[in-house]
């Protein structure tokens, strides 16, 4: 019982605010902020993220070869096609890449675009193929392993932009989970289209014990991001199953892993170790601050609402009715 009542009064206490908003005295904008004492701000954010998105699409260009005429090609679809998608799909390994409706723009037969490429071309092919005397062509596997170690990067890349750029952060064992095709064990695909925007969807299950339910975050990708996801899931990630065939043969696991995370790394899934690392990496570089996979949770959903406020017009009599309250639960002020 006492336990239960230390649970009970814990969970109606407010935290200290973390972040303090100052405003710009020069051009009078909420820009900078304060977080655990140290000097950020909305403008260095942003470059940090779109820094990292010139990093993923380096790493894209290297991992297709520099073979920019390998990439998928949905920007300019004909009259009355249109990329379709069926959120109550709940069949194994569907996703929209396999979804028939949409041969048009991911046809089978160019599947293994790059693969074929890589036989076509004699540096690549002397790289990645080997041909014994009976006439069998086998993947050289330390080739493979190169391959696969630059992907495994680029995916992390990719995950940290979810992390950093996400209007709603989930927790490191939600993210690094996340499909983009469904499950062998029923778990339904985080990649998801909606009318015209790639949305990834985060799900939030740190009240799901209390409500019984389990809260959905939609997060909408920049054109740049779907761009790289499109290219990455429709093209690289095919060749990437040949190269674990040859590298993890008969590893169902890691097989499976490729066929449907979004997130794979080598012969397993990213974790919060990973994750941390990346983000500590970033903030130093970019804000000369090492931050924490929870200290990120804290800025977004801080910068998100302030910038939320800005947008809607938020004048002085909504600043005096907006209570304590409701700022101490942002863990900010």
């Amino acid at each position: 019982e006492m336990q239960h009542l230390a649970s009970v009064v814990a969970y109606n206490q407010h935290g200290v605010p973390r972040l303090q908003w100052l405003r710009d005295a020069e051009d009078d904008r909420w820009n900078r902020f304060k977080h655990d004492g140290n000097s950020l701000s909305v403008d260095s954010w942003i470059a940090m993220v779109h820094g990292l998105q010139d990093a993923i699409e380096t790493a894209l260009r290297r991992l297709f070869f520099d073979r920019q005429d390998l990439f998928a090609e949905f920007y300019a679809p004909g009259a009355g096609q249109e990329i379709s998608d069926d959120p109550t799909n709940d069949a194994y390994g569907y996703s929209l890449f396999t979804d028939v409706r949409n041969e048009w723009v991911f046809p089978d037969k160019k599947r293994d675009r790059l693969l074929y490429a890589v036989s076509m071309d004699a540096s690549l092919s002397r790289r990645f193929l080997r041909h014994n005397r009976s006439g069998e062509t086998r993947l050289v596997v330390t080739s493979c392993r190169e391959w696969l170690s630059m992907y495994s990067e680029f995916t992390k890349l990719c995950l940290l932009f979810v992390v950093l750029a996400g209007g709603g952060p989930s927790r490191s064992t939600e993210l690094t989970a996340m499909n983009y095709a469904n499950g062998r064990d029923g778990s339904l695909r985080n990649l998801m289209l909606f009318g015209k925007s790639l949305c990834l969807i985060k799900t939030y299950h740190k009240m799901a014990a209390r409500t019984g339910l389990t809260m959905c975050v939609p997060d909408a990708l920049d054109a740049r991001m779907t761009n790289v996801m499109i290219q990455n899931l429709a093209v690289l990630r095919p060749f990437a199953l040949h190269l674990v065939n040859a590298v993890y043969p008969g590893d169902l696991a890691v097989l499976d892993t490729y066929r449907t995370k979004l997130f794979p790394q080598k012969d397993k899934l990213a974790d919060a170790t990973s994750i941390s690392e990346g983000i500590a990496e970033l903030s130093t570089e970019w804000l000369g601050v090492r931050l924490t996979l929870n200290d990120v949770r804290h800025i977004i959903i801080a910068i998100k609402h302030k910038m939320l406020d800005i947008f809607e017009g938020e004048d002085e009599e909504e600043e005096e009715e907006d209570t304590i309250d409701s700022r101490l639960a942002l863990h900010s002020l």
